[in-house]
């Protein structure tokens, strides 16, 4: 009994190091196939396969035959560019010219159109579990757009980043000007190794370096496979009065084998979600949203953004809509500019307001012109074509504004 209860501990396996939230599938596919092997014990499968993970030199080649021959001495320094910029915020991590390249930098004319943007790709990535192939091949289009122009300086420094970082594991992201968040159509800005980029990358690192180490040990390793589910995937609020907060919780659960990092981040600085979570395999978390509808005017469609590191789809995208009823609005029945001539002008403002919360108002005035100003309560029907609402029953208050004749020619006036 005991010599069987030895020989059972001698094969457990454990999960071992683990990737960080915002690992790409292609990173993870190759870190799950060293843990198979060696959770079977084929040590030297497991060496072999460690030559798909990405290490601290990376090599490339540089194909440029389809690039005009007056932009390839400008296109190399781009890349220069591109390989500096990485490596300065990653600390031992260089770029080098080989024979046996991890990442086949190649060019065409134009790409075939993304089946999800239908436009022209800027960028295509192969990647290759062969050890005989480059670990990535990244073709760069030399155009791109509908109709196709010259890709720009800015956009190929781009597209190079993003390849690089693919190929260090980072999965796509969802914010521009960094290296994951890029776009096909031309882009404007030049990408920054994001602070969070920087740190994932350094992570998987340490996780390769360990996983290495483990190898070398003969430590038998499972490999794990977090799933992340998001509930509700859509996200309806309203409507509510402007400047009234909206809380509420969305679940994020691990449908997976290992523990699920996440965190929950908006695309919108007037939505706050709590911070990073661990949810144990079969478990769920719940996350707290607040929506500050101070500045939302109307309707507000924005994103939440749930970074983890699931095996499959480690960035994903969850719509959230909130329509608020503003806390009020000036509304006319007159153009929007108004002149005042020599006997000076009357007009008419509605301030209206929500009827379960009317405003108060205590006093008038105008300023930047002399005039005079009363006001009343009123109710009425008006429409309110800047937020696209047709006529309907309002309330709130009726100013009257006479404006004298103005003392110096071009001046303006508020009320």
């Amino acid at each position: 009994m005991i010599l069987a209860i030895l020989a059972a501990g001698a094969f457990q396996t454990s999960f071992g190091p683990a990737l960080p939230m915002g690992t790409s599938p292609d990173l993870y596919k190759a870190f799950n196939q060293v843990k198979q092997e060696m959770a079977n014990g084929r040590f030297d499968a497991a060496k072999q396969k460690l030559q798909l993970l990405p290490g601290s030199v990376v090599t490339y080649s540089w194909n440029d035959q389809n690039v005009p021959q007056a932009k390839r001495a400008e296109l190399v320094e781009i890349r220069t560019q591109a390989f500096r910029a990485i490596a300065n915020r990653i600390p031992g991590l260089s770029f080098k010219a080989g024979p046996k390249p991890a990442i086949k930098f190649t060019f065409e004319k134009s790409l075939a159109n993304d089946p999800t943007s239908g436009l022209p790709r800027g960028v295509a990535l192969f990647f290759s579990d062969s050890f005989g192939e480059p670990r990535l091949e990244a073709v760069i289009g030399l155009n791109r757009g509908i109709p196709l122009e010259l890709t720009s300086n800015i956009s190929l420094h781009n597209e190079v980043m993003f390849a690089a970082a693919s190929y260090l594991g980072l999965a796509p992201g969802a914010f521009l000007g960094t290296m994951m968040g890029r776009v096909d159509l031309q882009m404007q800005y030049q990408s920054n190794v994001d602070v969070s980029e920087s740190a994932t990358i350094v992570a998987i690192r340490d996780a390769v370096t360990s996983l290495r180490q483990a190898v070398d040990k003969k430590q038998r390793l499972s490999p794990g496979n977090p799933k992340a589910s998001f509930t509700p995937t859509i996200i309806e609020r309203g409507p509510i009065i402007q400047g009234v907060p909206i809380e509420f919780s969305v679940q994020v659960s691990n449908l997976g084998d290992a523990p699920l990092n996440f965190r929950v981040i908006p695309d919108c600085g007037c939505v706050n979600a709590t911070g990073p979570a661990i949810a144990a395999p079969g478990s769920s978390v719940l996350v707290k949203i607040r929506v500050d509808t101070t500045e939302i005017l109307g309707d507000l469609n924005k994103h939440l953004i749930l970074f983890s590191n699931d095996s499959e789809i480690p960035v994903q995208k969850f719509p959230i809509h909130v329509r608020t009823t503003p806390r009020y609005r000036f509304l006319s029945q007159e153009p929007n500019v108004l002149i005042v001539g020599d006997t000076g002008l009357d007009t008419e403002l509605f301030l209206v307001s929500p009827k379960e919360k009317p405003l108060d108002i205590k006093s008038i005035e105008i300023v930047g012109n002399s005039g005079t100003a009363t006001f009343e309560p009123w109710e009425g029907e008006l429409p309110d074509p800047d937020l696209n609402e047709v006529k309907k029953l309002r309330s709130g208050y009726r100013l009257k504004i006479h404006l004298d004749e103005p003392g110096v020619s071009g001046r303006s006036a508020a009320v």
